[in-house]
């Protein structure tokens, strides 16, 4: 479906084989999360086609709520009567990501990297930048030119990335969400997790505390090392410059996003292999990492005696 619309789109700015074999390539590429174009510039000839932005960061936001949401609305069209918890969280979480992205993006960029457009483009492409980094990796804008308000934006959203059981990376917008609520519960003063009548497990929200933790401890070891790895400038400021692009890069890896700020091609060997391994860990996600290496250790069938910790 997306490839057909795509054809309608650069039909007639393509004769007919080039233009299928863009819609195609294209459409799987946004729907796989993959964020890889055929176009030198990737997507930014086509900050004015808004149609062509809309119907990828469609496939993208397809892409990334996950099989199983897919699943479950299938079921919901079919007579379900309701909805799971989790995807109910997914929906609702993309949504305001994506709402609350655009909007920021737009404050940020209007006057900047957004101005020579017009108002329909500007609130496409605000659009296509909250929905992107999460974690399709295209770009229709340079992300070396943009604010830095726009830049942390966008590292945020790297950082939470899409859906579980999806094409895409992250921490996700389960945990996120689950982050989100346990403070609420806290504030409250709830001992557990509740949302939309239905109460959380508390094992799954230690497993969401824990991989948001381990993806900071991750993000920031690897940036550390890149640093390491990257000779110094000369340059105060331009070191200072740097070590924004690096964790940039780091983050975009962690996430396999596949953005960049032009830093890429610059990168020293051994900078461009711990990125090799970087994107090989977001992949495989740190979890399932730690998971395998806890597995072979021995469990303790026993507990210490409690004694409690100052928090806060």
């Amino acid at each position: 479906i997306g490839a057909v619309a795509l054809l309608a789109c650069w039909w007639g700015e393509h004769d007919f084989g080039r233009a299928l074999w863009l819609s195609i390539f294209h459409s799987v590429s946004a729907f796989c999360n993959a964020g890889f174009s055929l176009f030198s510039d990737n997507l930014i000839g086509q900050q004015r086609n808004a149609s062509v932005l809309g119907i990828l960061a469609t496939l993208i936001v397809v892409g990334g709520i996950g099989f199983p949401v897919l699943h479950d609305l299938r079921a919901r069209l079919r007579g379900k009567l309701r909805l799971t918890t989790h995807t109910r969280i997914v929906l609702v979480s993309t949504s305001i990501l994506i709402v609350v992205g655009a909007a920021s993006f737009l404050l940020f960029e209007w006057d900047r990297e957004l101005r020579s457009l017009g108002l329909v483009d500007r609130v496409v492409n605000a659009l296509f930048m909250s929905i992107s980094p999460r974690t399709a990796g295209f770009n229709a804008v340079d992300y070396e030119a943009i604010s830095n308000d726009s830049l942390f934006l966008t590292v945020a959203l790297m950082w939470i990335g899409g859906a579980p059981g999806s094409v895409a990376g992250g921490v996700k917008v389960t945990t996120v969400s689950l982050l989100a609520l346990l403070v609420w519960a806290r504030l409250r003063g709830d001992h557990h997790v509740s949302v939309g009548g239905r109460t959380v497990p508390d094992e799954t929200v230690h497993r969401a505390t824990g991989l948001a933790v381990g993806m900071v401890l991750i993000l920031l070891s690897f940036t550390l090392v890149m640093l390491e790895f990257e000779p110094a400038s000369a340059d105060r400021g331009e070191e200072r410059a740097q070590m924004v692009s690096h964790v940039f890069e780091v983050q975009s890896a962690l996430s396999t996003v596949g953005l960049s700020m032009n830093l890429t091609p610059t990168l020293a060997d051994s900078s461009k292999l711990a990125l090799v391994f970087v994107m090989l860990l977001g992949r495989v996600g740190p979890l399932a990492v730690i998971g395998a290496m806890a597995a072979r250790g021995k469990h303790s069938t026993f507990r210490y005696p409690h004694e409690d910790v100052l928090i806060g």
